[in-house]
């Protein structure tokens, strides 16, 4: 068994019993570990409170307390000043990082660990209680090819967690011409660290891009940019078996798969489907496809929003559909019939941005966070001017029976700040720091 590496504990006996499972048990474990979560990527909540990323891209980990209002940074250490030290939890480093996802009783999340010597990624998992901070694993790490200005890094793709397991994609550069490094899809056993590599690229001729979409059932769905047409397109793995199938895109010999050619790409997953979008260019609409997952085919339900606003953002939770509009949230049934509208709040503003549909139209992004979790329905509001980053962020929420009932009564779950309510000057990675010294130094 491979085992965790711990970087810091506040917790001794802990980290001796959280070390000490056998692999066999962590294995049966993890079979038995929930699904993809997509609300939870956004909204990681548990009965005591809330738990969210302040920047984006650096970590910076914060807890919001039900009972009490509190709002603190997730590191219990009453002298830390929670400015990217290494013994901070919340802020380790000022680490670069992915999304964040609440699983099992962790936080988890992709670090980026670049080096003067080493480009790298690496799993992480952080105590809700602060106390702890471990490496799980390595998810890649190669030599610096260009030490003298660190270039050549890449993207930090999204991730998820999927019955006990990590589906991470990254890339080392780009996926042009002179920029390729590498790039890979990894399989990461969040109990055990143990790594399975589904596939690595480092010639520029074969690269490849993943892009991984979420998780359902026996199965993960993924998209691949790929040089070479046969190897891209939508594709899902069966977790269990490892046997994966093209959804979307062109065979060796130049066919397209089950038609779904027509379809952008998968936006969410349901309880009998998963949901496509469509793009209409003669009314510059869109709309949400279901396809059975056992038939992959149309089941002839299609959510086709009213409003003009190609920016409409969709949810499925349980048995119901959730379309949240730039006035009105409707609730539809899995059949496609409409059961509620009910009016919310919209961005303030300009808060959607034009976004080329790739079929020649122009569509907004609403760029408000929307989620369906814990029988709630959660609506981030931006603030101001800020209509990107997770900063100054109002998060808004009312109760799926309250909705149903047709009175919603939205109440604040947490408020997210700029960076300067906490800090001087705006957080850097350490690394990069670091770097810079040795630099200087030499």
């Amino acid at each position: 068994m491979k085992h965790t590496k711990r970087f810091f504990t506040l917790d001794v006996a802990r980290a001796v019993t959280l070390s000490s499972c056998g692999a066999k048990k962590e294995t049966e474990k993890s079979v038995e570990m929930p699904s993809d979560n997509p609300g939870g990527r956004q909204i990681m909540e548990t009965e005591s409170g809330y738990y969210y990323n302040n920047e984006d891209f650096l970590l910076s980990l914060r807890y919001s307390e039900k009972s009490t209002d509190a709002d603190i940074f997730l590191c219990p250490k009453p002298e830390c000043r929670h400015d990217g030290n290494e013994s901070c939890t919340a802020t380790y480093n000022f680490s670069p990082i992915t999304n964040t996802i609440l699983y099992d009783n962790y936080i988890y999340f992709v670090a980026d660990e670049k080096t003067k010597e080493n480009l790298g990624y690496a799993l992480y998992k952080v105590s809700l209680d602060g106390t702890t901070l471990d490496k799980v694993c390595d998810v890649a790490k190669i030599m610096n090819p260009n030490e003298d200005n660190y270039s050549g890094y890449g993207s930090m793709p999204q991730f998820i967690i999927h019955k006990g397991y990590a589906y991470i994609p990254y890339m080392f550069g780009a996926l042009w011409y002179g920029q390729y490094i590498q790039s890979g899809f990894v399989k990461v056993n969040i109990q055990t660290g143990e790594k399975e590599i589904l596939f690595e690229e480092t010639e520029y001729k074969e690269g490849k891009e993943a892009t991984v979409i979420g998780g359902h059932g026996d199965y993960i769905y993924y998209s691949v940019r790929a040089q070479k047409p046969m190897y891209g397109g939508d594709f899902r793995m069966n977790v269990i078996t490892g046997e994966t199938e093209r959804l979307k895109g062109q065979t060796q010999k130049g066919d397209n798969v089950y038609g779904l050619e027509k379809w952008p790409g998968i936006v969410a997953f349901g309880e009998s489907a998963f949901y496509v979008t469509k793009y209409y260019k003669e009314t510059d609409s869109v709309s949400f496809a279901a396809i059975d997952y056992q038939t992959l085919k149309p089941n002839g339900v299609e959510i086709m929003p009213s409003e003009k606003n190609m920016g409409t953002r969709f949810v499925p939770y349980d048995d119901k559909l959730y379309v949240l509009g730039q006035k009105e949230l409707k609730i539809y049934s899995e059949k496609g019939e409409l059961i509620k509208a009910i009016p919310c709040e919209e961005n303030q503003d300009d808060g959607y941005l034009n976004i080329s549909s790739g079929d020649g139209g122009i569509w907004s992004s609403d760029t408000r966070t929307f989620a369906v979790n814990n029988d709630k329905i959660y609506i981030g509001i931006p603030k101001g001017e800020q209509f990107i980053l997770s900063e100054n962020m109002l998060m808004t929420y009312c109760t799926i029976e309250d909705a149903l009932n047709g009175n919603p009564e939205w109440k604040t779950a947490y408020e997210t700040k700029s960076w300067d309510n906490y800090w001087k000057d705006y957080p850097s990675p350490k690394m990069l720091e670091k770097m810079q010294e040795q630099n200087f130094d030499e």
